[in-house]
């Protein structure tokens, strides 16, 4: 099968484009996530097009310093993979924006583009600009986050969002648009452009014989990860038979909660992070897909499992109010109250006829969104901004 990555473009009509990204890690990294998945899938489909792209970020333990990933020139900088949160992403930073000055009198770039999660990048320069904000998550670091990490990220953020103001700036969903522009951003300065999916890797398949609810994603307390043993025991009070719950993902804060949960309780299988192929097999089986988040900029796991055919059940937060359409391809609920999501899930589990409906139209929402559509967004950007 031909994956929407493979499909090809020529350079664009007004010449190619030097790209210099920076981010806090790379898309190889062990902590990477759906920000920089939107870089791969952005980058990469650049590079494909005849820019010459180019990423600056931190460093990776057990990666080269210098590589090439489809045409990307990846350059690692720093020692922060060797130290604990939050001082690997401080020293990240750092590194990477005094490195900036040497690569970019390099290769002389065009554009910089900045992936601003969540601390500012400490950098001056006449080249064009560009940043990109995938969630603010000024008013939750408190709730989700130990001191010193939610003192640091509040006053970091606040900082970044104060700082790319005047600057063209993309946000991932009506969410984060309304966030920035809230917070002094101007609304023409602010593009709105969404993750996208590849419709050619997720496709509906074979549904589980049994109930089985998917978790699948970073194991943090600002993904509500730490919620869902509670969500699972409510089900099992509510649901008149055995539900299993899967949930997957990389290492994370809430990891030894949930690892130790799964152990006790039968029906309740913890993964891991997991393979694409188990990953796909993991949302194809699901009857129900949960996103109990605090915070979200978009949701990307949800439209993922969308593409499966699979619904979702998430919070009533910013993102994913944009993610799911709630009562079409999903249910939004109260994610602190465990009890009151849990009737939600068991309102899909329960009714089969409600969740074949549903099924279905979250399937064709999942089908309006690629990255090839993301791509010619923001190079359109790009190409604007250079002129």
């Amino acid at each position: 099968m031909t994956t929407e990555r493979e499909t090809t473009h020529g350079a664009s009509d007004s010449g190619d484009l030097t790209v210099l990204a920076l981010n806090k890690r790379s898309w190889c990294h062990s902590k990477a996530g759906g920000s920089e998945l939107n870089l791969e899938e952005s980058l990469k489909r650049l590079a494909e097009r005849g820019h010459d792209v180019h990423l600056l970020t931190g460093s990776d333990e057990g990666r080269n310093p210098v590589e090439e990933d489809d045409s990307v020139s990846i350059r690692r900088v720093g020692f922060d993979d060797r130290l604990p949160a939050p001082w690997d992403v401080v020293l990240s930073y750092l590194t990477v924006s005094l490195y900036f000055y040497v690569y970019s009198f390099r290769v002389s770039p065009d554009i910089v583009y900045t992936v601003n999660t969540p601390l500012p990048w400490l950098i001056v320069t006449r080249r064009p600009r560009v940043g990109i904000f995938h969630h603010i998550a000024i008013d939750s670091f408190f709730e989700t986050h130990p001191f010193p990490q939610n003192l640091l990220g509040y006053v970091s953020q606040w900082v970044g969002v104060l700082r790319e103001r005047g600057n063209p700036t993309v946000s991932v969903s009506p969410s984060t648009t309304r966030e920035l522009v809230s917070r002094g951003h101007e609304s023409q300065n602010v593009h709105e452009i969404r993750n996208g999916l590849d419709l050619g890797t997720y496709s509906p398949g074979e549904t589980s014989p049994v109930p089985r609810v998917l978790y699948v994603g970073g194991l943090e307390r600002y993904k509500g990860v730490d919620r869902i043993p509670e969500i699972h025991q409510s089900l099992t009070e509510i649901f008149d038979s055995t539900v299993h719950i899967d949930v997957a993902g990389r290492d994370g804060p809430v990891k030894e909660e949930i690892e130790t949960y799964c152990a006790q309780v039968e029906f309740a299988h913890f993964h891991g992070f997991v393979s694409m192929e188990k990953k796909i097999d993991l949302l194809q089986s699901a009857w129900v897909f949960i996103a109990p988040s605090r915070v979200e900029g978009w949701g990307i796991a949800v439209l993922e499992a969308n593409a499966c055919g699979t619904p979702a059940v998430g919070s009533d937060v910013n993102g994913l109010r944009d993610s799911i359409r709630d009562g079409e391809t999903g249910l939004l609920a109260d994610g602190a109250n465990s009890t009151k999501f849990a009737e939600c899930v068991d309102e899909l589990l329960s009714n089969e006829q409600k969740r074949e409906s549903f099924e279905v139209e979250a399937r064709s929402w999942a089908e309006q969104h690629s990255w090839e559509q993301t791509v010619d967004q923001l190079e359109e950007l790009f190409e604007s901004v250079s002129s």
